[in-house]
């Protein structure tokens, strides 16, 4: 039996008066490959937040790996939907892997053979062992990405959570990404959040809609079509600036 390792019960998020999350619960369970959608604005980097232990929840538990969402984000890899990142400084896309170890190592210059050892292990992972020495602003949107992919793992994690992987990257790059992460499924479980269906229907093994409240709708193997006829959830207008609308009693307001 599979063991849950994200559990969020009845949860709700504040900012000072503005209601983002209302009532939510959702459970996550070892090597799922979970696909949050929802309109920009509808609290999925909130509810990112919230299982990392970044923010706290009004009310409601939330639990990660069967305790405090704090205590264990070391076993979560993350890649932020906005890097405050300069691509013009020289530096090198092993250096930015091993960025993703800062957190766990004691204060000490330079890296040690097995770190350096982990940073080729995991961008052999992500198809980029070749390019370890070019300089990261040398690289299309669609490689960074897998480095910034390659970032995260390298905290070696049993979950990975992903904020609009493929926002601003051409749809080759887009299906390269997921086809990716489809394999890394094979090992870890994946949480992605993103306000466009397109590509993820492809790849993702089960889906949710969150609209400040959340929906989950199970299994995406019947396809997206089926899960929109089954729910009154016309999943085409979760996009850009549009917002979520949905139909009969199936309602997230």
């Amino acid at each position: 039996m599979k063991k849950p390792i994200i559990k969020l019960e009845n949860v709700s998020f504040r900012y000072n008066t503005q209601a983002v999350l209302e009532n939510v619960s959702l459970q996550v369970e070892e090597h799922d490959f979970l696909g949050i959608l929802g309109p920009n604005g509808g609290g999925k980097t909130t509810l990112l937040k919230l299982i990392l232990g970044l923010v706290k929840p009004q009310t409601g538990e939330i639990t990660l790996f069967g305790g405090e969402p704090s205590v264990n984000r070391h076993l979560v890899g993350y890649v932020p939907q906005l890097f405050n990142f300069d691509f013009e400084f020289p530096i090198t896309v092993r250096e930015v892997v091993l960025m993703g170890i800062l957190g766990k190592r004691r204060f000490r210059s330079g890296y040690n053979k097995t770190e350096i050892e982990l940073s080729y292990k995991v961008l052999n992972k992500v198809g980029m062992e070749s390019f370890a020495e070019t300089l990261i602003g040398d690289l299309s949107g669609g490689q960074r990405q897998r480095i910034f992919i390659a970032r995260a793992l390298a905290t070696e994690p049993k979950l990975l959570l992903l904020d609009e992987p493929v926002a601003n990257i051409d749809q080759q790059w887009q299906h390269s990404i997921y086809e990716l992460l489809n394999g890394l499924n094979k090992e870890i479980a994946i949480v992605v959040v993103t306000h466009d269906v397109g590509i993820v229907s492809t790849y993702i093994d089960q889906i949710a809609c969150l609209n400040r409240t959340m929906h989950f709708h199970g299994s995406t193997k019947d396809g997206i079509p089926k899960i929109s006829e089954m729910y009154q959830c016309p999943f085409e207008f979760v996009g850009h600036e549009v917002p979520h609308r949905l139909l009969g009693k199936h309602n997230h307001d």
